[in-house]
């Protein structure tokens, strides 16, 4: 019984659901709901105040301007179980709130085994219908490896901004013509059903385990919408941008590999060897027109988008008991994590509506861009923890303390190019785009290609923590537990900012250290042998974002606001509480009822700049409150029929009530 107040998802759920991925399972958890690519929301409260793991230790994000790692990035196929802890224990980390994703990848089997499974399906939008493609990665692209056909070409300087002046015309005609023209989708008459592969084997060998699995799957689909967006009017709100016909294809190749082996050294030692790989390959066709009342023209657009995202962890662990030291135990553990983001050369194109309502290419925006931007971020953690039970009179329990190291570092990079024109009447902005870019019409007094790549387009940044803890897990009789201790982090978190195309920049750094003490207290209360009431409280933070740091504005990769960092940010401090009630009432079935409010001194929000442009920032609000309810019910339908043992009927309900207290000016 975990002394934490979790909800869990285990093999048999993953192996029989129809959820492809993590994010997808997690849906079907009490208080939990996933946004976007996977991104998960506890308890109301977003990916801010949650953290992720697998297996035991913090993986690093593949997203520029999010905290935490998307959870569509890991294939069912791959996880042995997943666990939320909604409360905080002094053995886990303590930046999250709201809720601690704990995955853990498959179990060495007891026997040996080897399965092999092929499962294709079918979409009435997508399937057998017309569809557009985004062409140029060849084969490599149904696997996901398309990046490298899109990469920036190799003409193209490093060091250096291309514009005029610092290039003579013929040059920047050289570079342009270096791009691919390659701007409008591709037609396929018929598209293909969707596809997934897996394969799983493993067992015992004596002394030795290993276990191992691979999964693939790709994906198209069609998306189309009516996208509209209002403003308010006088009295009621008004259109404002109308896009009646707004198509997006996609394909997503997704790919995992995992590779687990264990040996027993001895009765009471053992090590293991962790290794996991995720990769995901995502091409975009989009095109849309409609009204846009931002120009105040009818327009059209075509954009091709390319994304390659992966993570890679690694890791060994060991389990030591020492029967002749008290039956004490050392657990161990070092992990490196990767993980990586490719954006290369997204292109689009945008075009106005003339009177005669033909589309002319419009040179202003986002019209004639290519877009490339690349992450990468790296976690380095060796952490090491004793345990010792003790027994005096009716008391028992484990005493507990160890250490944790995190050392985070984050590169980034991103490049931006845009073709404009140089003299309207040497252009004929009607012609289709691949024949309007074509490398006859990127000459001086044609197609020019510009850079406006900005100075904050380039970072790095490092976050280290120093971690220790010391805790005591009671059990006083029958029916009381009591676990309780403290965790003490010190964290440093520096931002780096500097141009690289500018000889001798003087980096600006940005910077944030806290030591922070972060108790925690779970009591249970066993009312039966199948019920508790379980009462906790505890102390944890969160702390800015690296680009919330920085004292520079930047882009959200691509559009939309401007935001600006503020280097003035504290970080977040947070009271949790919490009540539950639990009745097992078999196997897999429960019924539960929870309640908990936390409170934050300096919580992290966004806020609008007043500006003539859109722009963003973050403030630390003088505080907030998050005030909820959680109703779980999970039901076997064994006990109404033997034929019906495979089935279950499951409900949740979660309630919650926030409230943010802005600083007086």
């Amino acid at each position: 019984l975990s002394a934490v107040v979790s909800d869990g998802i285990g093999r048999d759920e993953l192996a029989t659901g129809v959820s492809s991925d993590a994010a997808g399972a997690l849906q079907k958890v009490t208080g939990v709901s996933v946004v976007g690519s996977g991104f998960v929301y506890v308890r109301g409260l977003g990916e801010r105040y949650s953290a992720t793991q697998l297996n035991g230790a913090l993986i690093p994000t593949t997203e520029p301007e999010k905290r935490v790692v998307p959870l569509d990035l890991f294939p069912a196929g791959l996880i042995g179980n997943i666990k939320i802890a909604k409360t905080y224990s002094p053995d886990l980390p303590a930046e999250f709130s709201g809720g601690l994703v704990q995955l853990r990848t498959i179990e060495f089997p007891t026997q040996r085994v080897f399965n092999i499974s092929t499962k294709t399906t079918f979409n009435t939008v997508t399937s057998f219908d017309r569809f557009l493609t985004y062409p140029g990665g060849g084969a490599s692209d149904f696997f996901g490896f398309g990046s490298g056909a899109r990469s920036l070409p190799s003409a193209i300087p490093s060091d250096a901004r291309l514009f005029p002046g610092q290039f003579s015309k013929s040059a920047l005609q050289s570079f342009g013509r270096a791009f691919s023209d390659n701007w409008q989708p591709t037609a396929i008459g018929s598209m293909r059903p969707a596809v997934d592969w897996s394969a799983a084997g493993g067992g015992t060998f004596g002394r030795f385990g290993i276990v191992g699995a691979f999964t693939f799957s790709n994906k198209p689909q069609t998306q189309n919408e009516l996208q509209r967006y209002l403003r308010q009017g006088a009295g009621s709100p008004i259109i404002f941008t109308e896009y009646p016909e707004f198509h997006e294809y996609s394909e997503e190749a997704r790919m995992g590999v995992i590779l687990n082996g264990a040996v027993r050294l001895t009765p009471n030692h053992k090590l293991v060897f962790l290794n996991t790989y995720t990769h995901e390959g995502e091409k975009t066709a989009r095109e849309f027109s409609g009204y846009d009342g931002g120009v105040d023209s009818y327009l059209s657009a075509e954009r091709l988008r390319y994304v390659e995202r992966s993570l890679f962890s690694t890791g060994v662990e060991g389990d030591h008991s020492f029967p002749g030291l008290r039956n004490s135990l050392v657990h161990w553990q070092f992990t490196y994590s990767n993980s990586g983001r490719n954006e290369p050369d997204l292109r689009e194109v945008i075009r106005n509506q003339v009177p005669d309502g033909r589309y002319i290419f419009a040179a202003s925006g986002s019209s004639g861009l290519r877009f490339f931007t690349d992450l990468n971020d790296r976690i380095y953690e060796p952490q090491a923890d004793y345990s010792i039970p003790f027994f005096k009179g009716g008391i028992s329990g484990l005493f507990k303390t160890g250490v944790r190291v995190t050392v985070r570092r984050r590169d980034f990079n991103a490049r931006r190019f845009q073709f404009s024109p140089q003299n309207f009447s040497t252009l004929n902005l009607y012609l289709p785009s691949n024949d309007l870019f074509a490398a006859s019409n990127i000459r001086p007094d044609g197609f020019q290609i510009n850079e406006f790549t900005r100075g904050t387009d380039t970072y790095s940044a490092e976050m280290n923590i120093h971690a220790g803890y010391a805790m005591v897990d009671l059990s006083l009789g029958p029916r009381w537990r009591v676990e309780g201790g403290v965790r003490v982090e010190d964290a440093e978190q520096i931002v780096t900012t500097v141009d690289n195309r500018v000889p001798n920049a003087t980096p600006v750094r940005a910077g944030l250290a806290n030591r922070d003490p972060a108790p925690a207290v779970n009591v249970i209360y066993a009312i039966s042998g199948r019920q508790n009431f379980r009462l906790s409280y505890s102390r944890t933070v969160s702390r800015p974002d690296f680009r919330e740091l920085s004292p520079f504005d930047f882009n959200n990769v691509l559009g939309g606001f401007v935001t600006q960092g503020n280097p003035e940010l504290q970080r977040a401090v947070i009271n949790n509480y919490d009540a539950r009630w639990e009745w097992f009432t078999g196997s897999n079935q429960v019924i539960a009822a929870s309640f908990f409010a936390k409170t934050f001194t300096n919580p992290i929000e966004q806020t609008i700049v007043p500006s003539n442009d859109l722009r963003q920032t973050f403030v630390n609000a003088q505080g907030a409150r998050n005030v909820g309810m959680e109703l779980e019910f999970r039901r076997s339908l064994a006990s109404f029929s033997r034929r019906l043992k495979d089935y279950a009927v499951s409900a949740n309900f979660t309630l919650v009530d926030s409230n943010i207290e802005i600083k007086p000016e």
